[in-house]
């Protein structure tokens, strides 16, 4: 009877864990925005040419790519053409480089794309230079940007997953508790009779 007590406490608890885990599934990810320009939270520049970053979407998520385009601006806002980017992410909680390179931009805007595997906040480092071909000569800018990463939630399906496998490990236990427990009385039965 204790046994048949503590299968239905548990069949309870998994209807419980299944209608909790309903509510965070993808889609909630995805509903993050259209994507936007950074702000630096910190600029080192004394030059006319500014730094612009976007990310796309404007949210980071494991294990989501995000996309990020530079560009290069003049005093009119015009693209300035022929420009390097060293671009680095390091994640803020240890100091860590998780990445780094060098972009090369010929047409007005250069694009990277990364998929953030941590959920720790990151900082984006840019230093932007110019080429000797570059439509304007300039000293390197350098720019830093707080990326805030959105950790992976369960999905439905693996939070019942994983219940189910809790189920299967406890169900197993029970048995080999009542056939072991069984054994034991058989035993003390036998001893009992010799």
């Amino acid at each position: 009877m204790a046994m048949t007590k503590s299968f239905f406490a548990f069949g309870l608890l998994l209807a419980a864990g299944l209608l909790a885990a309903q509510g965070h599934d993808e889609a909630t990810l995805m509903t993050l925005g259209a994507g936007g320009i950074l702000t630096p939270t910190e600029a080192i520049s004394s030059s006319p040419v500014r730094l612009q970053v976007s990310m796309f979407p404007d949210r980071a998520a494991i294990p989501r790519e995000s996309e990020f385009t530079l560009q290069a601006t003049d005093e009119k806002g015009l693209p300035v053409t022929h420009v390097t980017y060293d671009v680095k992410f390091v994640q803020t909680e240890d100091e860590f480089t998780m990445f780094e390179t060098t972009l090369h931009d010929h047409g007005g805007k250069a694009m990277l794309a990364y998929a953030f595997n941590d959920g720790a906040e990151h900082r984006m480092e840019v230093t932007m230079r110019a080429l000797p071909t570059s439509s304007v000569q300039f000293e390197p800018v350098s720019a830093k940007y707080l990326i805030e990463i959105i950790p992976q939630q369960p999905t439905g399906q693996l939070m019942a997953r994983q219940m189910g496998n809790l189920f299967l490990f406890f169900a197993i236990g029970a048995l080999i508790g009542r056939w072991y427990g069984g054994m034991k009385k058989a035993r003390k039965v036998h001893h009992v009779q010799t």
